[in-house]
């Protein structure tokens, strides 16, 4: 609100407002013996399922998650058949450099490590891994990846170490060539320095390319003189 006051100076009448200041109104503060109550009846309430406004539903006492699903007989059957593949012998064999050779394609591979070790997983020269290796237990195993050589001899590692023992996961590693399915296991103190892949299909390949090149070759030589009509 503002006042005006009139006054004179000399003939000329001055109009000039006055702020008038007004105390705010005392602010109630909030009754702490209010607030406490209201915590505690929070606290007390019954955990309510995600919903919409008050439309959400306490959830019962009894109530358990569900841990598994049951399974259809096609998806029983295709379960079946990748443990089968899983549980097939592999036969490794002794390789150059402390090397250990699994067949690939022939059944899964297991690394067997330990903590405190270094484990290597060894790709074929002038292989690249594509993306990083994907591991069911990213918590407890150390992944790395490393490279010896160079040019189209390079060799692509992936270096693996646990952080205890007893552990059980699986790993996948993606390449320009192939994609390479591994079981981890982590023992006290047993453990593989070093795996590397034998590759039976690709040298077999290799063999009938080499065969059908050397027949082309010498259907496009020349007959010899003699044989010449």
């Amino acid at each position: 609100m503002k006042l005006f006051f009139l006054f004179s100076v000399g003939s000329v009448l001055l109009a000039q407002t006055v702020p008038v200041t007004r105390t705010p109104a005392p602010q109630t503060l909030p009754n702490l013996q209010d607030i406490a109550a209201g915590v505690q009846a929070l606290e007390q309430a019954e955990p309510a399922v995600p919903g919409f406004g008050k439309s959400a539903t306490p959830i019962p006492k009894d109530f358990k998650p569900r841990t598994d699903v049951p399974l259809s007989p096609t998806a029983a059957a295709a379960v079946l058949a990748s443990q089968q593949w899983g549980l097939q012998t592999n036969t490794p064999a002794a390789g150059a450099d402390g090397r250990v050779l699994y067949s690939f394609g022939a059944g899964m591979p297991t690394v067997v490590c330990a903590p405190l070790r270094v484990c290597i997983v060894e790709m074929e020269p002038g292989e690249k891994i594509v993306g990083e290796p994907h591991i069911g237990d990213a918590v407890r195993w150390n992944v790395a990846p490393a490279i010896y050589g160079e040019g189209s001899q390079a060799t692509a590692l992936i270096v693996l170490k646990p952080q205890a023992p007893g552990l059980d996961t699986n790993m996948l590693i993606t390449t320009d060539r192939r994609a390479y399915y591994l079981r981890l296991i982590s023992k006290p103190a047993d453990y593989i320095a070093r795996i590397a892949f034998a590759y039976p299909d690709d040298d077999q390949h290799r063999w009938q390319r080499h065969l059908l090149e050397r027949r082309a070759t010498q259907k496009s030589r020349p007959a010899p003189k003699c044989c010449r009509r």
